[in-house]
């Protein structure tokens, strides 16, 4: 057996070891020999022996450490303690949240999501001739680009974008997850809030030459330049704790938490008096018609039409998500003027977690899809796949660019 091998074993001893029981702590007395008995290893004890194959002490403790960060485990090790005699050694480990757990997978997808998001909304200028891709995204509305059911949607989308933007005061929503977590820390990396955002002209704007107050003529590109204070409500402590944290603009960056009950493995608030608290929102005060909802899938479906369908593992977080895309309208009229935006990394298309669907992906619940664009070449069809069927029922699908180096074959 090789080292790298055993190591992988002594690893994988350790994981099912953690998993053993179902109790939230876990504190037990191993015996080394029997322990390493089958890796390939066998505990130091002076010169003898294989020298690449001797473990000590301090080598086993630091691989216990390595399990900490694995991905194959759902403990978090708080104690390791050689007895005198090196034969045995107490460990203690705790539960790891699950939502931690889900925090460190696909961290490169949802980074880019967040990121290409941001991106589409605050850093395009809205002009008639812009571009439908940049380097962090690409909108797709249709496999033809001249058909008209293309058209429509594609105007609709920068219809709602232009006027989001064009607000003094934009409402928003994001719900409790590891995806849209990171959309608020990438929203918290601008330099200032009220943002500054180049709208571009306004093609229904005074056409004559605007001045500043010295009677200065404005530059072309000041002129364009609004700015936007955002206001988010939110059921996601952390969320709430990660505006709260930064010290560069926790004083300027307005927050509304849900309130009802928590659920500490999932840091967010759910439950009848979270859903009433949303109605009442919803009905007036600070809050009102959203202009922006943005909620996460924990998995992708298709239903008998084979129409794309959202869903994730927990009936109760399911709620707060409908309840966030339906506070976007209907406005005045009874148009949604609000943008819906759902988002998610693509191997919830392949693997997806739980069945509490709370979205179609039409247009009557559903304005903008937000994926990356797959690391491999499965997740690549499937995001291929999830793109007409989405387009087919008037929702468009923004294509996350990922770096180079998470392309695999």
């Amino acid at each position: 057996m090789t080292k790298r091998a055993s190591e992988k074993s002594i690893a994988r001893r350790v994981a099912a070891l953690m998993q053993r029981t179902v109790e939230v702590d876990l504190e037990a007395r191993i015996s080394l020999d029997e322990f390493l008995e089958g890796t390939g290893y066998e505990l130091s004890r002076g010169k003898s022996g294989n020298a690449d194959h001797q473990l000590s002490v301090k080598k086993l403790r630091d691989t216990f450490a390595k399990i900490n960060s694995s991905k194959e485990t759902n403990r978090v090790i708080k104690l390791f303690r050689a007895e005198s005699d090196n034969a045995y050694v107490i460990v203690k480990a705790e539960r790891r949240p699950v939502f931690e757990l889900r925090l460190d997978r696909a961290s490169t997808q949802k980074e880019a999501i967040a990121k290409a998001m941001w991106d589409f909304l605050l850093q395009s200028k809205l002009t008639d001739s812009r571009g439908k891709e940049s380097k962090s995204w690409i909108l797709v509305c249709g496999s033809d680009a001249n058909s008209e059911s293309t058209i429509h949607l594609r105007d609709r989308i920068e219809y709602k974008v232009r006027r989001l933007v064009r607000r003094s005061q934009i409402y928003f929503a994001v719900d409790s997850g590891t995806t849209t977590l990171t959309i608020i820390k990438e929203l918290l990396e601008q330099d200032q809030f009220p943002l500054q955002v180049n709208v571009g002209p306004d093609p229904n704007a005074d056409s004559s030459e605007p001045e500043d107050a010295r009677g200065k003529p404005i530059s072309e590109n000041e002129k364009h330049i609004r700015l936007i204070d955002p206001v988010l409500l939110t059921n996601s402590i952390p969320a709430v704790n990660a505006v709260h944290r930064n010290d560069k603009h926790r004083w300027t960056f307005s927050v509304e938490i849900v309130g009802g009950l928590v659920r500490a493995n999932r840091r967010c608030s759910l439950g009848d008096k979270a859903e009433l608290w949303i109605r009442m929102c919803r009905g007036g005060g600070e809050i009102g018609i959203l202009d922006l909802a943005i909620v996460s899938a924990t998995g992708v479906y298709y239903n008998a039409s084979e129409i794309a369908v959202a869903g994730c593992d927990d009936p109760e977080e399911g709620v707060i998500k409908t309840s966030f895309l339906n506070m976007t309208g209907p406005g005045e009229g009874g148009q949604v003027a609000g943008l819906r935006v759902v988002a998610f990394h693509s191997s919830k298309i392949l693997y997806p977690e739980g069945r509490s669907r709370f979205a179609l992906f039409n247009q009557a619940m559903v304005d903008l899809v937000v994926v990356d664009e797959g690391t491999n070449e499965k997740e690549k069809k499937a995001v291929t796949k999830l793109c007409d069927a989405a387009n087919r029922h008037g929702v468009a699908v923004l294509k996350a660019r990922l770096p180079n180096r998470e392309q695999k074959k």
